[in-house]
């Protein structure tokens, strides 16, 4: 049987992005070397973390389809700003 093999290569620091939403999910996605529309997305995963803290986290997370490629899309929930965490090769 075939073997699939995915990994994810993560950026860091992350890439700013500008999403655009369309009924609340991702249509279009702008980041380093990439602009284009979202073919294919799934999501959100919600996230958060060390809210215990004055620095706790909650992300919205998105896998989108760019250009052939898939790419981890993030919402800070806090500021409002999006970033590209990573990539699937």
């Amino acid at each position: 049987s075939a073997r699939l093999e995915v990994a994810f290569r993560a950026f860091r620091p992350p890439w700013p992005a500008r999403v655009e939403l369309q009924r609340s999910r991702p249509a279009r996605l702008e980041t380093v070397g990439v602009a284009g529309p979202v073919t294919r997305q799934t999501g959100p995963w919600r996230v958060s973390g060390e809210w215990w803290t004055p620095d706790g986290f909650q992300y919205e997370e998105w896998d989108v389809a760019v250009e052939d490629r898939l790419y981890r899309a993030c919402l800070d929930r806090q500021t409002g700003a999006w970033y590209v965490t990573g990539t699937y090769d």
